[in-house]
């Protein structure tokens, strides 16, 4: 990993609060001329600033200074873990999807697609972004993040023949219906449930659903329950990032 310079790390620290130079400057009792030469590391802020300066991010020092950026590292991720400890599985996973979405931000930031600051800095107002190099894609719709760091594969013919014998069913319109009922009952319903769902006539639903990677199972009632396979509960939810509108 890179090691960022002090000045570096001022720029980025402001730019992620929001505030000009110049605010930063009025905080500090210093001039706007003092912050823009920290930033384009034409010197260093004086040592009796750095207490001030963390203070005003919410920083220690030696995050400033780069003492331990892998320390840095390991302490977010705690500090992660600890604020999920205490919360619901659904709280859980909103605060990982509000996680993933500011390093979603963080990576396009990086410049490796042109980043417009009229656009809000909240990436879930664009509707839809992404980024797709060599080294790993990043995509986020709405309120769905995706992240690998996989290179493409595409000189595996056998990889692209299961990815092919996957996805020819869902060609027809009654079966990725099917599969999108599914998950919106939680990957798991009765005909009744997922008919009403898909919109699908009982003989259509059941035909769609003999496509799927599905186990049916008899609920207590009597009536006959589909649960769509646990290696297949990904699909509904990576096809819907394809849909860009």
């Amino acid at each position: 990993m890179e090691k960022r310079s002090i000045g570096q790390k001022i720029a980025f620290l402001r730019r992620e609060k929001g505030v000009t130079q110049e605010a930063l400057a009025q905080a500090l009792g210093v001039t706007n001329q003092s912050v823009s030469k920290w930033e384009s590391e034409q010197c260093c802020p004086d040592i009796t600033l750095l207490p001030p300066l963390a203070g005003y991010f919410g920083v220690t020092t030696d995050m400033l200074l780069g003492a331990d950026e892998k320390q840095d590292e390991r302490a977010l991720f705690a500090c992660l873990r600890q604020a999920a400890s205490s919360l619901s599985q659904q709280e859980c996973l909103a605060l990982a999807q509000r996680a993933a979405l500011c390093l979603h931000t963080a990576v396009l930031e990086k410049g490796a697609v042109p980043w417009d600051r009229q656009k809000p800095r909240d990436y879930s107002q664009w509707g839809f972004s992404a980024l797709s190099e060599p080294f790993g894609v990043t995509i986020a719709k709405g309120n769905a993040v995706f992240f690998s760091l996989d290179a493409p594969k595409t000189r595996n013919p056998a990889g692209l023949r299961q990815l092919h014998q996957t996805l020819a069913p869902l060609a027809d319109f009654a079966v990725l219906r099917a599969l999108f009922a599914l998950w919106a009952c939680g990957n798991a319903g009765n005909l009744e449930t997922l008919g009403r769902a898909s919109g699908l006539k009982p003989d259509a639903l059941e035909a769609a659903l003999e496509q799927l990677p599905v186990v049916s199972e008899q609920a207590p009632d009597g009536a006959v329950c589909y649960r769509l396979e646990g290696c297949a509960q990904h699909i509904a939810p990576l096809l819907a990032l394809l849909c860009a509108v």
